[in-house]
């Protein structure tokens, strides 16, 4: 969820030692990498969306060549990608 990206932000920035906006950025960048927020819109985390895109897609076939497991109904019914779209 995204919380465990927020949270991995601030912890991550934490260990770097940032100062409380250093921790606030790595916490707004790590929450658009996980959703996408158009908040982002004209820094540069946008640019930072595709890469991820891009990063995910590669690591996905990836792992799936190496035998990687996951539910393929991805699409169908009630918990799953084409609700959280809409929404």
């Amino acid at each position: 969820p995204l919380s465990r990206h927020l949270r991995g932000g601030q912890l991550a920035a934490k260990l770097l030692g940032l100062d409380a906006n250093g921790v606030a950025i790595a916490v707004a960048i790590a929450a658009s990498s996980a959703s996408g927020l158009r908040n982002n819109f004209g820094t540069m985390v946008k640019p930072l969306h595709a890469g991820n895109a891009a990063f995910h897609g590669v690591a996905a076939a990836e792992l799936a060549a190496r035998g990687f497991t996951a539910s393929t109904g991805i699409f169908d019914g009630e918990s799953t990608y084409t609700p959280l779209v809409r929404n």
